[in-house]
């Protein structure tokens, strides 16, 4: 739900141009051998599509998720789902039960001790 540029670092690999507007191009490495590259619209910063690859085969594979539309939750926005390629055409794929609040357990949140 939460793109990778949060958890690893991302590299800024041009700009395009999407529906009219500017939007950047970030590329993630991820630990597992495979990447995302994701569109960011320049004025909202919401992700607008992503590419993911996946190196794990004879060859990479390649596949793209579209950002349809977003839901807005408490003062946060939330994709409602991705569109993508699949079997039957454009197929989409919805989010159906998100929680929030959701009271974690003592310690999740915590600041570990060796960064005190």
């Amino acid at each position: 739900m939460f793109p990778a540029f949060f958890d690893y670092p991302a590299e800024l690999v041009g700009i395009e141009k999407v529906n009219g507007a500017d939007a950047y191009k970030l590329h993630v490495s991820l630990s597992g051998g495979g990447s995302v590259t994701y569109v960011v619209d320049a004025s909202s910063f919401l992700v607008s599509r992503r590419l993911v690859s996946r190196d794990g085969g004879p060859k990479p594979e390649l596949w793209e998720n579209v950002v349809d539309g977003y839901l807005d939750v408490d003062g946060i926005r939330f994709p409602d789902g991705y569109s993508f390629a699949g079997r039957a055409g454009r197929e989409k794929g919805t989010y159906k039960r998100v929680r929030f609040s959701v009271e974690p357990k003592d310690g999740l949140l915590a600041i570990p001790s060796e960064l005190k």
